[in-house]
């Protein structure tokens, strides 16, 4: 659901669809796992509110696989995605596309420099979990799309489960209710570390998995927090 706020209609530049409605042209960067289940919830989308156009990624197999994926659904691909729509290199994705938002599932290390390329291209960005590794990056993400009237939605799913939304409610309204929160990862594929420069994956379990828990708790933090927003001071 999180990914439908940074495509939805009412928000974009749109272009005119053959029904008259308004159309959100979008480019995957990043083909990984995750990808698949934002085309998913991008199916669930009405004839002609989104189409994806392009797919990048530096593994190839990566991009086919996501490619046989988003042509199973006409609604969001009315022309067959072909060998043309996929690409290694984002920047000529970017660059040879005409998209209006991109969607960003690369390592977290990379966010930062993708995001920024969308941004800088006029383009609304979804974005995985952080938004970026800094204080300095998540601050310069958050200005670029507030100075640019860009959509900047970062994928906090866990906000909008029922679970979530009952328990930050209910905390509203009863004051020192909660007074701890212990959460726990069981059997997770991200248990050893590995800091070899060879890696794209930033080291250790706790920094890939703790973003999916952690809000804005601490300055540390700041680019895993609620909104899109890196607080200042």
């Amino acid at each position: 659901m999180i990914c439908c706020s940074v495509i939805n209609v009412k928000y974009g530049y749109p272009s005119e669809s053959c029904e008259g409605t308004l159309l959100v042209k979008i480019g995957f960067i990043g083909c990984g796992g995750i990808s698949r289940s934002h085309v998913a919830r991008l199916s669930q989308l009405g004839q002609g509110e989104a189409e994806i156009k392009g797919l990048c990624d530096k593994n190839p197999e990566n991009t086919r696989r996501l490619m046989k994926a988003v042509n199973k659904f006409r609604n969001i691909t009315p022309e067959p995605l072909t060998e043309k729509s996929i690409y290694t290199d984002y920047n000529r994705m970017l660059n040879e596309l005409d998209l209006e938002a991109i969607i960003v599932c690369t390592p977290h290390v990379l966010h930062y420099e993708h995001v920024m390329a969308g941004l800088k291209r006029g383009l609304h960005v979804f974005v995985e979990k952080p938004m970026a590794l800094s204080i300095s990056q998540a601050e310069e993400i958050r200005d670029t799309a507030e100075k640019e009237g860009l959509i900047l939605a970062v994928g906090y799913q866990r906000h909008f489960q029922p679970e979530y939304f009952y328990a930050r409610e209910g905390h509203k309204k009863r004051k020192n209710r909660f007074t701890s929160l212990c959460s726990s990862m069981v059997n997770s594929r991200l248990k050893k570390s590995n800091r070899s420069s060879r890696m794209v994956l930033e080291p250790g379990s706790l920094r890939r998995r703790s973003s999916h828990m952690l809000r804005n708790t601490s300055k540390r933090y700041c680019s895993m927090g609620h909104r899109n927003r890196a607080k200042k001071g």
